[in-house]
């Protein structure tokens, strides 16, 4: 206790011998203090009104008052005012009742130097009492005004507390809640989601967030997420505090975009679709019109680029039928691609085999369908020069991804370019567009002649993200 602080007391003692003992034991420990006795009902309930004292003795047996009476006084009236019982007939049994009741402690008179080690403990635990208090009190006041709802059940699942929230969001009463039954308040479908976490919390197991709903005042579903935790007491489960923040608005936001975004993916399915509907009558056109031509080399232009815009038509295609929008298995459109092209050609796969392996690699339609055109004018070299009439043989295509970059390895193990038509001799449209197409992809080309004919390209790994985020920076 701090030696410089006066201590008031108010003594309930109807004996003024005792009294005066009491005061003596005080004057010699040194202790600064004020004193004031009374030996009655009346007197004491009075005095227990002056905010002064701040410490309260008190006798057991009165002529006509008791210690436990004049104790349940003085927790009613002054409940964080430190109670001590001084009697001389003070039994086991009675201390025990009193102690439950809210005495602080007690010393008998015949050991009264038990006195000033008491009423130092007794001063110690009420400044912890006030201060819990007044932490609780604030906390209280943050719960109170949290836009949250605050909750706390017992383990049989009943409501507890409630905070105001839960009136301003539900548009419930708490005082028609507490007491009842979380599972009330539960959309009947997250009932059993609700239960089992429930169950887990109580199980003492680490509960992460998850969404729920709740039903408000007028049966509407609200979006709850919700974050529970077990309050332990006696090292036995106590009571669950819980907090749910009412998620409704992004949710409704959150049906809106994916609302959106599902319009959205049928319109681009649908104009992939009529984009390949339209370049399959431009295929049509140019069939119908290379069937009225008569010169060989003019009839070989016609098929060059019928087979580009089937390349193109084989792109729009894959993404009409694609579950993405903004990427495509590249290795179905390879494979669509090249047999296309064997096909129009007229090779037999028992001789020429074609080896495809793209390892599942998603590519988007920035890059797929430059690719592709790239890959549609390297295939038709190598079934046009590359093997002679009946010869057998393989054809290739490697993509393989190196961190941000693209490996595509395509080639055949055929008689190799013709010499007028090798790179660096002509300025053939095929070879052009090979050109082209690889600026186009960023991407560096490299031709090797040693063993049939091998086309490496890099490119690196691009996106539509990637390009949203350079049109932005």
């Amino acid at each position: 206790m701090n030696e410089n602080a006066k201590l008031n007391i108010l003594h309930l003692e109807d004996d003024e011998n005792d009294s005066e003992l009491l005061r003596n034991e005080l004057e010699i420990a040194g202790l600064n203090f004020s004193y004031y006795r009374v030996d009655n009902e009346k007197d004491f309930v009075s005095s227990l009104s002056d905010p002064d004292y701040n410490i309260v003795f008190s006798d057991f047996s009165l002529p006509t008052y008791n210690g436990l009476k004049a104790l349940e006084r003085s927790v009613a009236i002054r409940p964080e005012l430190p109670f001590i019982l001084v009697s001389g007939t003070l039994g086991e049994d009675a201390a025990v009742e009193s102690m439950k009741k809210g005495a602080t402690d007690y010393v008998l008179k015949n050991k009264l130097y038990k006195l000033i080690p008491t009423i130092n403990r007794a001063l110690v635990e009420a400044n912890e009492k006030k201060l819990r208090q007044f932490a609780e009190n604030r906390y209280g006041l943050l719960i109170e005004s949290a836009r949250d709802v605050i909750f706390t059940l017992s383990t049989n699942g009943t409501i507890v507390s409630l905070n105001k929230a839960f009136d301003e969001i539900t548009g419930l009463k708490r005082e028609d809640w507490i007491g009842r039954n979380f599972s009330g308040l539960i959309h009947p479908e997250d009932l059993p989601l609700a239960i089992s976490k429930f169950e887990n919390t109580i199980a003492g197991n680490k509960t992460e967030r998850y969404e729920i709903r709740f039903i408000n005042s007028e049966g509407v579903s609200l979006y709850g997420e919700i974050l529970t935790a077990l309050i332990w007491q006696d090292n036995i489960p106590g009571e669950i505090l819980g907090i749910v923040r009412d998620v409704t608005e992004r949710k409704n936001a959150e049906k809106l975009i994916l609302n959106s975004l599902k319009e959205k993916e049928v319109l681009l399915k649908e104009i992939h679709h009529r984009v390949k509907n339209n370049l399959q009558v431009i295929i049509s056109l140019l069939n119908m019109q290379s069937s009225e031509l008569n010169d060989p080399e003019v009839m070989n232009s016609f098929r060059e680029i019928q087979n580009r815009v089937v390349s193109m038509s084989l792109i729009h295609q894959s993404f009409y039928q694609s579950n993405s929008l903004s990427d495509i298995d590249f290795s179905v459109y390879i494979k669509r691609l090249a047999e296309n092209l064997f096909k129009i050609f007229g090779f037999n796969r028992e001789k020429t085999a074609l080896l495809i392996d793209t390892s599942g690699i998603h590519i988007s339609i920035d890059t797929a369908i430059p690719l592709g055109l790239l890959i549609n004018e390297v295939l038709s070299n190598s079934l046009k020069h590359g093997f002679n009439e009946n010869a057998e043989g393989k054809i290739y295509i490697e993509l393989t991804e190196n961190e941000d970059e693209y490996i595509l390895k395509l080639g055949d193990s055929g008689c190799g370019l013709p010499e007028e038509i090798a790179p660096g001799k002509t300025n053939s449209l095929g070879m052009t567009l090979i050109k082209m197409l690889c600026d186009q992809i960023d991407g560096k080309i490299e031709l090797n002649l040693n063993n049939g004919t091998e086309y490496i390209v890099k490119f690196p790994s691009k996106s539509y993200k990637d390009r949203l985020d350079g049109l932005s920076a």
